[in-house]
C-alpha cells in the first residue's frame, strides 16, 4: 500500500518514478497494489492510478461515494493511455496539467473520448 498526495510534487514524482514498474512487479508476483491517503480519493488522480494498475483505494469516508462512481465510470483503456503519457512527463506539474486535461477538457472519464464526442 502506498500513501501519496497529488498536491505535493515530490510525492507525485516518487509515485511516478516507482509507479508502473513497481505495480507491474507486484502484479507479476500475484500481489494486489493499493493506495491510501489523499491521492486515493483525489478525483483527478484516480484515472491515473487505475491506469497504473492499482487494485485498491483507501480514503476518507466522505470521498468514497464520488470516487466509487468515478471508478465505475472510467474507461480503463483510456486510463492506461493516460498513465503511459504521465510516465513520460518530466515533472509533477506537467503530469498534473495532463490529468486536468483528461478530466476537464480532452477526454471524459466515462468514455475516454473527446468531450464533444461523449
Amino acid at each position: 500500500m502506498v500513501a501519496a498526495n497529488i498536491s505535493r510534487p515530490e510525492e507525485l514524482d516518487s509515485l511516478l518514478d516507482s509507479g508502473a514498474e513497481g505495480v507491474g512487479l507486484f502484479r507479476t508476483a500475484g500481489k494486489w497494489v493499493g493506495m491510501c491517503g489523499e491521492m486515493a480519493g483525489d478525483l483527478q488522480a484516480i484515472p491515473l492510478l487505475l491506469g497504473m494498475g492499482l487494485d485498491e483505494f483507501s480514503m476518507s469516508g466522505p470521498a468514497i461515494a464520488r470516487a466509487k462512481a468515478l471508478i465505475r465510470a472510467c474507461d480503463l483503456k483510456a486510463c492506461r493511455v493516460l498513465a503511459r503519457e504521465a510516465l513520460q512527463k518530466s515533472s509533477a506539474e506537467e503530469v498534473k496539467k495532463r490529468l486536468g486535461r483528461f478530466n476537464l477538457f480532452h477526454e471524459t472519464p466515462i468514455t475516454g473520448k473527446p468531450a464533444d464526442e461523449a
